[in-house]
């Protein structure tokens, strides 16, 4: 009997970097090999069903993105006798910065043949210069149609027409890096504005503090229904203003670099002092991930939704913040620490595009607050965030730059297990 088994693999592995791994073979008694195998392919895949009216067909599109293969008896061409016992194969693969995919630079041909059912990749590791490379991407798996997959397999050859190979493959986890040259990429904090009109019970007000400036009366029912009542209603017209600091762009593990501010809309904050308590009372933060496959000019997608951070249950009151003397409008702004847990989890697989194949997230903020102790107003906030590995490649020395965190529970895939296979055909070139 022939055993394989695969030990001791990095557990995740930086683009650029060193992938480790031991392989065993354990031999219940002496055995001819014609060879013995390893590979480390990935490859992201999408597909999807199309009708063009008449007849409906799956639209696939692979791209390989690493194929290294080697022989782990090299010095043996015409094989070789291993004794009964286990024999131990260290192996050492250096992974590429960029794919091997070269398809980019076939881009004009893109157009025209991606209408046929599959598109056929051309992948080499020989380098073509800057046109038409992509930075390796991430492990990825969205669903059975969307998905980038690393694997490392290992197959033992032996003679005979009906003698069975035996083979193991297992999932490996990749992560993407930011290559360091002397483009500086922009930084700068991101702003995003959001409006909102909610209602508020309040005391009586007299007809005489309705004038322009001040809290407009609250239209329909309400409306009518402070006419005959000891309390006035009001609409309490807000602006929101979110600022995502690094340009919106996040690494894994990091805190979110966030600040929310709000401006309620009268001209002076006399308009609302003793009329509108404004509190916060809860803070809901959701990171979307979209990844969408394009065949045919019709989207294949999937979005995930995980929410990060979700606080409950507080009544932080707004307090007005004058920046000046000058400054009469009442500014509102939400205290750091509520943001102090909103970080971004180390699973995620950070955002990419190669090729038919995207991944992206979307930050959605979910703010409720409550007026003079009525009902909670919700308001959300959304925008595109930029979520990177923060791993980072120094092209001059052609090394990985020392991580600012433990990448190793980066986990996205679940299909990364070990897989047996007699007839393994992941080595079919």
């Amino acid at each position: 009997m022939v055993f394989i088994s695969i030990d001791e693999v990095t557990p995740v592995v930086a683009a650029g970097g060193k992938l480790s791994a031991t392989i065993n073979v354990v031999l219940e008694e002496e055995t001819f090999f014609k060879d013995i195998r390893v590979m480390f392919r990935g490859t992201s895949f999408t597909a999807m069903l199309v009708s063009n009216g008449s007849t409906t067909y799956q639209v696939s599109e692979h791209h390989i993105h690493v194929d290294r293969y080697f022989t782990l008896l090299p010095d043996n061409a015409g094989g070789t006798t291993l004794s009964a016992g286990r024999h131990t194969f260290p192996v050492t693969i250096w992974l590429p910065v960029y794919s091997d995919c070269k398809c980019l630079a076939r881009v004009g041909e893109y157009p025209k043949f991606r209408f046929a059912r599959s598109w056929n990749c051309v992948h080499s590791a020989a380098e073509t210069g800057d046109f038409g490379r992509a930075l390796l991407p991430p492990s990825l798996w969205a669903s059975d149609n969307l998905k980038v997959g690393y694997r490392l397999a290992v197959l033992a050859e032996r003679p005979g027409l009906f003698t069975l190979n035996k083979s193991k493959m297992i999932g490996v986890n990749v992560l993407p890096v930011a290559v360091i040259d002397e483009h500086v990429p922009n930084m700068d904090p991101l702003y995003i504005e959001e409006r909102a009109v909610h209602s508020a019970k309040c005391d009586k007000l007299p007809e005489t503090y309705f004038v322009n400036g001040a809290l407009p009366k609250a239209t329909g029912f309400r409306k009518v229904f402070s006419l005959s009542s000891k309390h006035s209603y009001v609409n309490v017209p807000m602006k929101f203003e979110l600022v995502l600091g690094n340009n919106a762009t996040v690494r894994l593990n990091q805190k979110i670099p966030i600040s929310i501010c709000t401006t309620i809309d009268v001209d002076d904050v006399s308009r609302i002092d003793g009329i509108v308590d404004a509190r916060l009372v809860s803070l809901r933060l959701v990171i979307h991930s979209v990844t969408k496959g394009v065949a045919q000019q019709l989207a294949n997608s999937n979005t995930d939704r995980q929410t990060i951070y979700d606080l409950k249950g507080l009544n932080e009151p707004l307090v007005p913040v004058l920046k000046s003397e000058y400054q009469q409008v009442p500014k509102y702004q939400m205290e750091d620490h509520l943001f102090e847990d909103a970080v971004i989890p180390g699973s995620l697989s950070p955002d990419f595009k190669v090729m038919s194949l995207a991944h992206f997230h979307i930050l959605k903020i979910t703010v409720g607050m409550k007026f003079n102790g009525g009902s909670t107003k919700y308001t959300e906030l959304s925008h595109a965030l930029n979520i990177t590995s923060g791993l980072e490649y120094d092209v001059n020395e052609k090394s990985l730059l020392p991580p600012s965190y433990d990448p190793g529970n980066y986990c996205p895939a679940n299909d990364n297990k070990s897989i047996d296979d007699e007839k393994l055909d992941f080595f079919e070139r």
